[in-house]
């Protein structure tokens, strides 16, 4: 997709600025506009490197002065736009902050896979196809489309609610969050935040489960290089490099990092054990939870096909739990490789920290109990990310920070996230707008705001 492309945002319908039914916004045309807009924004290709988040932000920027809801756009480096908007409430309690992010990564890594072009924003089978359809435009999309709703019906509230697309998330958030917290803190000064992290899980199209992220791991990465000799393919030695190098990671991959719990897992498996039996059988998605994980992600040796390389390097990109010690898997790591021509070095570079935050707060039980008028029956957890987002950042900054995908996602399907065919199912994205607008309605409302 060109550089140049500008898309203009859709005027809304008047059924969009109406009521529905019993004063209530009317959902079914705000999941049609949110498709549109986010039909649009995939078509923004902020491929992150190099961003160009200025396109999703001049874009907001024009649908925001249309429905005269104020904002600013902020920028440490060029092209790298983040973009601040804010719906005043009457002050009567600290402000709500809904953050997402507008950059994305690539969608070509090598691979291929695609069946679509990634930012033509194709629409199949009641699904939008697209880099970013989930991570993280469609969450913007839900928090913006409700923003909208609060707007166009004047809507009182106790707090201001704040809303960041901000850039540069999945390679750190250096220029983005980290910098905005640094720089603008006055801008973000909100004492509770809503983000990305947690999931709905549905099966067969009935939500079952729905996990708020109350924590998340660290992501690292080490660099494992082995040396030896060069020489002519046809008189193998022992020297290789290449060969040292993967004997050494065999040796690691039978390394299992011991099991720790912490409140918030312990309370996630304590809950989902009931309503799935596989937390009992080692999921791999439940694992990753209560051990500090490392794979192997990338591969490095040789120039030429009938040379043994002198040099051979291993990426593993590790997730450590919060509490758990870098220096020490490292050494362990390093311990396993058995091989003195081996070395296990930390690669410096943007880490978002391992954090925990409680969940019996107020705040969390106002985003459960929504979540469990929205969908009765549904088992609500507090959830610890395997995953790394901006919400480290900002807890360390003292904002109380919970992660939720809005939307439901259907259990075992694969949605194509940080992989091919990234999609959203256009009706789990109304969804996602209506449960964002009632978690501002439940917290920023009456009361509850005091």
């Amino acid at each position: 997709m060109s550089a140049a492309l500008v898309l203009s945002p859709p005027a809304p319908p008047a059924a969009a600025r109406q009521p529905g039914q019993n004063g209530q916004p009317d959902f079914a045309e705000a999941g049609r506009e949110a498709a549109r807009i986010l039909t649009d924004l995939v078509r923004l290709d902020t491929t992150n490197p190099p961003g160009r988040e200025e396109l999703v932000a001049a874009y907001l920027a024009e649908l925001l002065d249309r429905e005269g809801i104020t904002y600013l756009r902020l920028a440490r480096d060029e092209g790298r736009d983040n973009l601040v908007a804010r719906y005043h409430g009457a002050g009567r309690g600290r402000p709500i902050l809904l953050y997402s992010h507008s950059d994305v990564v690539p969608a070509d890594a090598g691979w291929g896979g695609w069946t679509v072009d990634p930012f033509a924003g194709e629409v199949k089978n009641g699904c939008l196809y697209g880099r970013g359809a989930v991570d993280a435009k469609g969450l913007l999309v839900c928090h913006l489309e409700a923003l909208l709703l609060l707007k166009r019906g004047n809507v009182p509230l106790d707090r201001d609610v704040i809303f960041l697309a901000a850039a540069a998330e999945e390679t750190g958030g250096g220029p983005g969050v980290a910098w905005l917290l640094r720089e603008h803190r006055d801008l973000l000064d909100a004492g509770t935040a809503l983000g990305e992290g947690g999931r709905v899980w549905s099966e067969d199209g009935v939500v079952r489960s729905v996990w708020l992220q109350a924590g998340e791991k660290s992501a690292h990465n080490l660099t494992v290089t082995a040396t030896g000799t060069a020489g002519h393919a046809s008189v193998p030695t022992e020297r290789n490099a290449a060969e040292r190098l993967v004997r050494a990671l065999d040796r690691m991959l039978e390394v299992r990092l011991p099991r720790r719990i912490n409140p918030v897992s312990r309370e996630f498996l304590r809950r989902m054990v009931r309503v799935d039996p596989r937390v009992r059988k080692g999921k791999p998605r439940y694992t990753a939870i209560t051990r500090s994980t490392f794979t192997i992600t990338s591969l490095e040796s040789g120039v030429k096909s009938n040379v043994i390389p002198p040099v051979a390097r291993a990426n593993l990109n590790l997730r450590l739990l919060p509490g758990e010690d870098l220096e020490a898997v490292t050494a362990l790591l390093q311990a396993a490789a058995r091989d003195t021509a081996v070395h296990v070095r930390h690669r410096p570079g943007a880490v978002n920290g391992a954090t925990l935050v409680p969940f019996e707060t107020p705040f969390f039980d106002t985003l459960s109990a929504v979540a469990s008028r929205r969908w009765p029956g549904a088992v609500v957890a507090p959830y610890l990310s395997p995953g790394t987002s901006d919400a480290s950042k900002l807890r360390r900054a003292g904002i109380l920070t919970y992660g939720l995908m809005p939307f439901p996602l259907e259990e075992g399907e694969d949605t194509g996230v940080h992989g091919a065919d990234e999609r959203i199912d256009l009706e789990a994205l109304s969804e996602g707008v209506r449960l964002t607008y009632e978690i501002l309605l439940a917290w920023a409302g009456g009361e509850r705001a005091r």
